[in-house]
């Protein structure tokens, strides 16, 4: 999977890049069933420089599918947090299109057994 990451305000240390790649990375195996790799699109920032108490950084991701885009949004105190949080909520968006794929294939194979079984329809 490919991870482009976009900082606001923010400065990008090479711990946060290992812990990006790690959890995000994770997600790969999502795109293994689809057969091409996934482009995910991170920005993580502050979203004001003079708190030092609430929800001060936030992530951002997008995933491009076959057919569609994901996204995911998260505030937090900690960025570690509002990663692990985008993390979580992708894997749930991802299970739901694997199981919207799996089910539109079963809709098609259903008319396509109903069309072997009795043959053209009359019109």
């Amino acid at each position: 999977m490919e991870i482009h990451i976009k900082t606001t305000d923010f400065e990008l240390t090479e711990n946060l890049r290992s812990y990006i790649d790690e959890k995000l990375g994770s997600l790969e195996r999502f795109s293994k069933k689809y057969g091409e790799a996934f482009e995910a699109r991170l920005e993580i920032g502050r979203t004001t420089r003079h708190h030092r108490e609430g929800n001060v950084f936030r992530a951002e991701v997008n995933i491009r599918v076959p057919g569609t885009m994901l996204r995911a949004e998260s505030e937090r105190t900690d960025i570690y947090a509002a990663i692990d949080e985008i993390r979580d909520e992708m894997e749930r968006q991802l299970k739901e299109y694997r199981g919207k794929l799996f089910a539109k294939f079963k809709r098609g194979a259903r008319v396509l057994k109903d069309f072997l079984r009795f043959g053209k329809p009359n019109a």
